[in-house]
Parts: structure tokens; C-alpha cells; sequence
């Protein structure tokens, strides 16, 4: 339900796919034994999510280099609070993932937004002297950018990824890089942060299998760095807190990665000809909306600026009239104002469902001037 209305389901972020066989069938026997004391963990874990990196995207990762963790965004407010002090300014490149506000903001921090370009053709660029500014300011202690990109569905090249590590580098900020959606790139080559670094001083990455896996629930995840004096810190601010993987998280995400690569290629297979089923009939209706085939991510960020209505309007538009449930462009940032992200990781019948219902609401506006 949105706004009291029943909707069509495609915003939350998570894949509505069952997870692999081989995590159901690990829990199941988790739960099996029938005992919950306190949990053995699998040795060779950091070896086994260093394999991943090294066959799916040619990270030689120094399983030394790995500090396994609970949740990704509890790690990163953990990091936030260790490096910088309350007040201090935190960089993202809007529009961006909207918990990321909630957690600078929680830690007392200030979000700075550094806002992405929108050429013509929907394909978004950083805006790098108005970066190298907010970086040069004596209050910015870190960056935080979503490589890939979500909601623009952009698989950074890795000469901007050297350009921001670098500039961040020479100011003394810190950089967080979230790469959950690593596994989730198209037609191009993923560029994980660390790796293609010049220099990998004060970096530090997080990931997670939750999206490729749709094991979010089982918080488990992963932060990789190179730069000891920020793994001493994590590692720190974990035993402080006794914060730890669980039973459940630790074997079902360590079973994704040792068994999930099939998995992987049938999802990313699957979800790119759901992404061209829907961008292919929203360019064909008679309507001015722009979709394209994003970089990377299982989402379209879709623009609706054609239209000429307020972010309200689009709103009510899709929930009201053509009775579907995606987010709007503007809880991303204010420059997302416009655009709406669709979770395109569904089953086909909810993509034509989909099409055919937006198909019906543009129809019934159909003496609209555009």
C-alpha cells in the first residue's frame, strides 16, 4: 500500500528472487541440529569471499586485507564516527542511495552533497571541480560514493575512480566505497576501488552479498582495506562493541560465496532482458519519458521531466492512476527531482504488468498537451 492505495510492487532495493539452494539447505541444517549456543564459524571465510573477487572481477584481495561484519551501513556509521568529528561535512554524489543520508546524519555528521550531471541522453558525469571544492573544505573528513552508482545505474570507469581517490588523498579524506551492487555490471568491465587505486591509502570498502543474494536480512557483510591504520579502527570499534556475525549470517553468506556463481550469472541474465523488456516499451509509448539501459544495478532511473509535472504529480500519477509502487526521484537528492528508480529484479509477469498498467494511465491522458 502507498498513500492508501494497493500498488504494484517494484521500489524496495532487494531482488524478489529465492535465495541460492545451498544457503537454504546450510540454514535448514543449522536449524535441524536444533541448538543455538554459542557459533563455530567457517575458517577459511575471508578466503573464500577473496576467491569471489578474484573470479568474478580480477581483485587479487589479500584475505588479510578483509574484516568480516555485520551490517554494511552499521560498519560504515562505526567508520564515520571513528575518523571524523560531530559536525564535520561527508560527501556523496546525489542523487544517491537515501540511507546514506540517515547515516551521516545519525552519526552527527553533515552530508555534503556533490551533485551528479545529467547530459542528454540520461547518462550522469562528476562534476570534478565542484568535488575538489567540497574536498578542500577544512571541515570534509570522507567521501562515500556507490560504486556502481544507485539509483543512476552507473559502473564507474576506473580514471574517475583514480581521480576522486586522489583528490580525496591529497585533502586528507577519508573514502568509503560501497560496491554491493559489484556483482550487478553490464557489458563492462567492474572497477572495484582498491583495485584500480593508484595509491590505497586511506580506502576503505564494503560490500555485502544481500543484493546478488537476496540474503539482505542476514546482515552480513564484508569491509576490505589495504591501509592498516583503518582495519585497526574497524576492528576496534567491532570488539568494543562485541558486534559479530551471527550463525545464520556467517554460514548463509559464506555459502553464497562459495557456491553462488551459477546463481549469479542466471540473476544478472535474467534481470538485464527484464531492464530491456521495460526500457523497450516505455521509449515505444506515445509519451515524453526517457528510459535507458543503465551501466549497472538491477534498477532503471527512469526521467520523467518530459512531462512537465512536479515530482507530486508524477507521484500521484503512477500510484493514484497507473497503480504502481516506485520511488521517487527526489528522496535521492533534490537534483533527482524528475525521475522515478523501478527495481527491475521481479518476475516478468509483474514487468508486464507493469507496462501494461502505465500503458492504460498514459492513455487516459491521452488529451494532454506534452
Amino acid at each position: 500500500m502507498v498513500d492508501g492505495h494497493r500498488v504494484l510492487p517494484m521500489s524496495v532495493a532487494d531482488t524478489d528472487f529465492i535465495s541460492p539452494r545451498e544457503v537454504t539447505s546450510t540454514l535448514q541444517e543449522i536449524v535441524d541440529r536444533g541448538e543455538f549456543g554459542y557459533p563455530s564459524y567457517p575458517d577459511d571465510h575471508q578466503e573464500i569471499f577473496a576467491t569471489w573477487q578474484k573470479k568474478q572481477h580480477g581483485w587479487e584481495l589479500d584475505p588479510d586485507d578483509v574484516v568480516i561484519a555485520s551490517g554494511l551501513l552499521s560498519s560504515l556509521a562505526l567508520m564515520l564516527d571513528c575518523v571524523s568529528n560531530p559536525g564535520e561535512g561527508v560527501i556523496i554524489f546525489t542523487p544517491v542511495y537515501q540511507n546514506f543520508f540517515k547515516v551521516i546524519t545519525s552519526a552527527g555528521r553533515v552530508p555534503v552533497c556533490c551533485d551528479l550531471i545529467c547530459d542528454e541522453s540520461n547518462h550522469w558525469h562528476i562534476d570534478f571541480p565542484a568535488y575538489q571544492q567540497l574536498c578542500e573544505k577544512s571541515d570534509t573528513r570522507a567521501l562515500i560514493i556507490c560504486n556502481p552508482h544507485n539509483p543512476v545505474g552507473r559502473a564507474w570507469q576506473a580514471e574517475e575512480l583514480r581521480s576522486l581517490v586522489s583528490i580525496a588523498q591529497a585533502n586528507n579524506v577519508i573514502v568509503f566505497s560501497d560496491e554491493i551492487h559489484a556483482d550487478f555490471v553490464y557489458d563492462l568491465p567492474f572497477n572495484p576501488t582498491i583495485k584500480v587505486a593508484d595509491n590505497t591509502r586511506g580506502i576503505m570498502t564494503l560490500s555485502s552479498g544481500g543484493k546478488i543474494f537476496n540474503i539482505g536480512g542476514l546482515f552480513a557483510s564484508y569491509a576490505m582495506t589495504e591501509d592498516d591504520t583503518l582495519k585497526k579502527v574497524l576492528q576496534k570499534a567491532l570488539d568494543k562493541l562485541h558486534w559479530e556475525q551471527d550463525t545464520f549470517s556467517a554460514w548463509g553468506s559464506y555459502t553464497a560465496y562459495r557456491y553462488g556463481f551459477q546463481y549469479r550469472d542466471e540473476v544478472v541474465g535474467y534481470i538485464r532482458k527484464m531492464q530491456a523488456r521495460l526500457v523497450d516499451a516505455l521509449n515505444e509509448m506515445p509519451f515524453p519519458v526517457k528510459a535507458c539501459l543503465p551501466e549497472a544495478t538491477y534498477l532503471l532511473w527512469v526521467d520523467f521531466r518530459g512531462t512537465s509535472w512536479t515530482q507530486d504529480e508524477i507521484h500521484r500519477f503512477l500510484v493514484e492512476d497507473a497503480g504502481l509502487g516506485f520511488n521517487r526521484g527526489d528522496s535521492f537528492g533534490a537534483n533527482g527531482s524528475g525521475f522515478v528508480r523501478i527495481n527491475c529484479a521481479v518476475p516478468e509477469r509483474r514487468i508486464d504488468e507493469a507496462i501494461q498498467r502505465l500503458s492504460n494511465a498514459f492513455q487516459s491522458h491521452s488529451g494532454k498537451d506534452w
